[in-house]
């Protein structure tokens, strides 16, 4: 009954030293376990690689668009501040004729 328990455990421990060796991931240093792991190792880094680059892009596009859009306010800004000191103007225009009609004594009600 112990061989048998033995036996198996050992299969056990075989099984998974080869489900290792498959995967690369074995203790041993050997040529073809290092090579499976430079090339999991590159597939993952080229993945990586190619995500950042298409986040790059995406940035990239938002960014120029945001530009675009911030010199359209800018030049809406410009544009509402020359209003703004128009009708100032205007409004300081109108006051003072108001106050010149009134110093009149003859307008006086």
């Amino acid at each position: 009954m112990t061989h048998l328990l033995s036996e198996k455990e050992s299969l056990r421990h075989k099984l998974l030293r080869l489900k290792l060796q498959s995967k690369g991931e074995s203790s041993d240093n050997s040529i073809p376990t290092l090579l499976k792991r430079l090339t999991r190792s590159s597939l993952e880094t080229n993945r990586n690689l190619d995500k950042m680059g298409d986040d790059y892009t995406t940035l990239l596009a938002q960014k120029e668009t945001m530009q675009k859009e911030m010199k359209e306010s800018k030049r809406r800004l410009a544009l509402l501040e020359k209003e703004a000191v128009r009708r100032n103007s205007e409004m300081e225009s109108m006051v003072s004729i108001k106050e010149y009609l009134l110093s009149w004594p003859i307008l006086r009600i």
